[in-house]
């Protein structure tokens, strides 16, 4: 009987310095299982929008506990911004002037929008930031960092002389951008080469492209 009660007694008297190896021999967090839970969250918003990201459908699909899910995602809005976050981003090219470097940059996320489910997540989540505080805070950040590569071409255009000094680096986005989001989010009109071409053209005019 003393033998017994031993036994019974040894897991809960480990020395501390054994614990981490018998934690290590659990199912470790897996980076597959991570990017398969953001793949699978990008489809469902793009299927259906904010409402279609249920837990428990998107669980079925990733072949994956709801538990695993809430571990990484503190909540829906998390996991949704984080879906768009991984996609894809084009780097920023550096040919040795503003304007072939805006073109080249904004063809590569056009490549992007057209190849990947990155506007229909956009326009799931930019419907559902109006309803939902958390997600426009969240929202917010996450579209800053898609902007640093364009802000990142600027910046490097002003050290060079091409634009000039004062230059409102975050209105010359906007201006850049949001013509092509337009195109992609509300009118629907086609996103071409000639397009892409006279926006860099026209953006860079009228901040005073100093490299004409």
């Amino acid at each position: 009987m003393a033998t017994h009660r031993a036994d019974s007694e040894t897991p809960n008297t480990l020395p501390r310095d054994q614990e981490p190896a018998r934690r290590l021999r659990g199912r470790p967090r897996s980076d597959e299982v991570e990017r398969t839970i953001l793949k699978v969250a990008g489809e469902l918003l793009a299927e259906g929008g904010f409402a279609a990201l249920n837990f428990d459908a998107l669980a079925a699909r990733a072949r994956c506990s709801k538990a695993t899910i809430y571990r990484r995602w503190a909540s829906k809005g998390h996991l949704a911004v984080a879906s768009l976050a991984v996609l894809p981003d084009p780097q920023p090219p550096d040919r040795g002037n503003l304007r072939d470097d805006l073109r080249d940059l904004i063809g590569g996320v056009v490549t992007i929008f057209d190849r990947s489910s990155a506007i229909p997540v956009m326009q799931s989540l930019i419907g559902e930031r109006a309803r939902d505080p958390e997600l426009a805070r969240l929202l917010d950040v996450a579209f800053q960092a898609k902007r640093e590569g364009l802000a990142k071409v600027l910046r490097r255009g002003i050290e060079r002389g091409e634009l000039p000094a004062e230059t409102d680096v975050e209105l010359l986005m906007d201006l850049i951008v949001g013509p092509i989001l337009v195109r992609y989010l509300c009118t629907g009109a086609p996103v071409v080469e000639e397009f892409l071409d006279e926006l860099v053209e026209a953006a860079l005019a009228w901040h005073g492209d100093r490299s004409s």
